[in-house]
């Protein structure tokens, strides 16, 4: 029997009741290591995890076989107290990683390195301490079932080390001179979604910023597209032909802060 192996710098496990079957299908036993996978820092300023290395492995049967099926892994966000301690087990999706097909072999390793994640771009996320952590979800590139959902997933640690040390204390970007407000709002979509080889943007800011601008992010975090924008408000069209099929997140940026985040869909 295969099964995937997620390599968490962590001491402990999550339990079960965290990524449950209703949440996450899962066609084969997925557990975790603690090896490999830690970040180096997070800066609130940036709001940025920066120095994620997020490692996955697999045992087999012929260390020359490829496993065969995409599968994600998930960084996740828990909230917690001063200490670091979990005080509530809702994840909150931070970034997904996609492995591809014919990436991981048997008995070999596969590392998302020098990753970072802007936290600013996590839709909804509150005020608070959270920890991070890594999950991976084998889908059907498994096929011997069940999965164990008492060690699929685990919390990471800082280079500080630690749960103490490890603790994200995030506060959402100040409000600027971009506001909310009863008669003005701001305003921030694309048509159609999902797109195939064009979408139009539609934005509405309450004042004009100094800079400001439409980034779209792949789930690597790179930016693969961007549009400065010179009004407050208004429609742009954006090529989407040269982008490959999949998720992308699309960011109205305004003096260096994000306004809203959109999540993309692109099949040609």
């Amino acid at each position: 029997m295969k099964k995937l192996l997620l390599s968490i710098s962590q001491f402990g496990i999550l339990t079960g009741f965290l990524f449950t079957a209703s949440l996450f299908a899962q066609d084969a036993n997925v557990s975790i290591q603690t090896l490999n996978s830690y970040y180096d820092t997070y800066n609130n300023t940036t709001k940025r995890v920066t120095g994620i290395y997020l490692a996955v492995g697999a045992d087999g049967t012929n260390s020359s076989l490829f496993i065969t099926t995409e599968f994600e892994c998930m960084l996740y966000l828990l909230p917690c107290d001063v200490n670091g301690t979990i005080s509530s087990t809702t994840p909150i999706t931070a970034k997904i990683y996609n492995v591809l097909t014919n990436t991981l072999k048997h008995y070999g390793s596969y590392t998302f390195s020098n990753q970072s994640v802007d936290l600013s771009t996590v839709s909804g996320l509150a005020d608070g301490m959270y920890r991070i952590g890594g999950w991976v979800n084998s889908n059907s590139a498994i096929s011997n079932p069940p999965d164990n959902p008492s060690d699929n997933a685990g919390l990471m640690q800082s280079s500080v080390g630690g749960a103490s040390g490890s603790v994200i204390n995030y506060t959402a970007p100040a409000s600027t001179s971009v506001q909310m407000d009863a008669t003005s709002g701001t305003h921030f979509i694309n048509f159609p979604n999902p797109a195939s080889t064009q979408t139009t943007f539609s934005y509405a800011l309450t004042q004009q910023p100094a800079v400001s601008s439409i980034k779209v992010y792949n789930l690597m975090g790179t930016v693969v597209n961007e549009i400065n924008l010179n009004t407050a408000q208004g429609r742009v069209d954006m090529d989407l032909s040269t982008l490959s099929n999949g998720i992308y997140y699309c960011s109205l940026i305004a003096d260096g802060k994000v306004i809203s985040t959109n999540r993309m869909a692109v099949s040609h």
